[in-house]
């Protein structure tokens, strides 16, 4: 129970760092306008309750679980292992169509057809929809207006933009609050600039096209890839606290923190690899989510890595510099 306790209040600042940072990054979808905004507000509010309340159990029913099954090798130097089941629940859900509707607008009569694109992209399903009414040969009094996720697409940017500025801008102010710094938090985020570039760039390698739940994978992205920062970022200022100098404490929290990291990761790709596989009804859809959020975090995980020690590095060489400056400023002022 001990240990427990110890493991427990060590990472407490980087756990409690990492979900108020992805809480703020979801918080802004349920505020999100639009028909965007009235799809998704569930979402945004269902996840940022999820994440605080597994913060709770982090800190309460884990390390009491760890307590009592955690069971410890007898030979080996630095390894545990655990017992422990997988219980796996399979959720079934069942769609029902509604039948077509004929309604009349501006005094003309209005045929809506609902379809739901299936193993294709709404992209893709667009354009195909375009060339059969082409082929058509339509009377130039028939046109072809677009609704539901194709009409949402095109607000959809203007509404993620919004969001994610305010996601980026909150996450900001709770990483200052808790590393006491407007400094660190930069240095976390800076592997940020190499996300979108890598998250679209597996949208390339799957051939899958940036749809509404595309651009809501690379909003969660960035909220999952951050998390490597702040476990960086923390063991290096533990270390530092302990007198361990800049270098040498950079380089021992790095080699300290990779096996949780790159556990984290494989087991966020792991989860995600089933609705990237999925089939059914919406399931291309849910599919560009994943895959981005997959490719992403594998493109971009070594870069990350190097990025934020990069930055922490030169950006606490930039506070030497200011408080060095300031200093002379102020000796020179009170000399006078």
């Amino acid at each position: 129970m001990a240990a427990a306790s110890i493991g427990t209040r060590e990472i407490a600042q980087a756990v409690l760092a990492t979900s108020l940072s992805l809480v703020v990054i979801f918080v802004p979808i349920a505020f999100m306008g639009g028909m965007v905004g009235r799809f998704f507000s569930s979402f945004g509010l269902t996840v940022a309750f999820a994440i605080l309340m597994s913060l709770f159990v982090s800190f309460t029913l884990t390390p009491m679980l760890c307590s009592r099954f955690l069971k410890i090798e007898e030979h080996g130097i630095g390894h545990s292992g655990s017992k422990s089941g997988w219980v796996y629940r399979a959720v079934e859900s069942t769609y029902e169509q509604g039948p077509s509707q004929i309604d009349r607008l501006n005094r003309q009569r209005t045929v809506t057809l609902m379809a739901h694109p299936d193993q294709v992209s709404l992209n893709e399903a667009v354009q195909f929809a375009n060339k059969s009414v082409a082929e058509m040969n339509l009377p130039p009094e028939y046109q072809i207006v677009f609704g539901g996720q194709a009409d949402m697409l095109n607000e959809t940017a203007y509404y993620f933009m919004v969001a994610l500025g305010l996601g980026i801008t909150f996450m900001y102010l709770i990483l200052a609050a808790q590393f006491e710094s407007w400094i660190h938090p930069i240095s976390i985020l800076a592997a940020l600039p190499v996300t979108f570039p890598f998250g679209l760039l597996s949208l390339l390698l799957f051939r899958t096209s940036l749809d509404l739940y595309a651009m809501f994978g690379l909003f969660m992205l960035i909220g999952i890839v951050k998390k490597n920062g702040i476990l960086q970022v923390d063991k290096t200022n533990e270390l530092r606290r302990l007198g361990m100098p800049r270098e040498a404490a950079i380089l021992e929290a790095n080699n300290t923190r990779l096996r949780p990291i790159l556990m984290t990761t494989v087991m966020l790709m792991a989860a995600m690899v089933p609705i990237a596989l999925g089939q059914g009804p919406g399931a291309s859809a849910r599919a560009s989510m994943a895959k981005v959020i997959i490719g992403g975090q594998a493109l971009s995980l070594l870069i990350s890595l190097l990025a934020t020690p990069v930055a922490y590095s030169l950006l606490d060489d930039f506070r030497i510099f200011l408080a060095r400056k300031w200093s002379q400023t102020f000796s020179q002022r009170t000399a006078l």
